[in-house]
């Protein structure tokens, strides 16, 4: 839950932040003589961290329970990386179209939502109908 959170938080940050703004990185860091980036950017490495707390969180709670169907559930939770490539082309064809790469990670913002209805929802639903 806590991932679904930042990474909702980092894209309202990239979408909303100006390229020209870098107070967070003279803050953090400038201090020790490192490079200094605009506000965004640093919105985006911190989406990394987001992304790198979600399939530890989300592999245990979608195993859980399967029993004899472990191995299958597991297999289809790599299909779901794999098929992860349409975010991509989203996000591309976004940036074709209104020319801002910015505005083009506000898709991130509906795949972080459902991350988040997972976390707190979604795992526990045992049947589908």
């Amino acid at each position: 839950m806590i991932s679904a959170l930042v990474g909702l938080f980092c894209i309202v940050g990239i979408v909303f932040s100006s390229i020209d703004e870098n107070y967070i990185s003279e803050i953090l860091w400038s201090w020790a003589g490192l490079a200094i980036i605009p506000n965004s950017i640093f919105f985006v490495a911190m989406m990394g961290l987001a992304n790198a707390m979600v399939w530890p969180s989300i592999w245990p709670l979608a195993l859980d329970g399967l029993g004899g169907f472990t191995a299958k559930g597991s297999a289809l939770l790599i299909m779901g990386v794999a098929g992860g490539s349409l975010i991509p082309l989203s996000f591309g064809k976004i940036t074709l179209i209104t020319g801002d790469m910015q505005l083009a990670y506000a898709i991130g913002f509906s795949c972080y939502l459902f991350i988040l209805f997972y976390a707190m929802k979604g795992h526990k639903i045992k049947k589908w109908s």
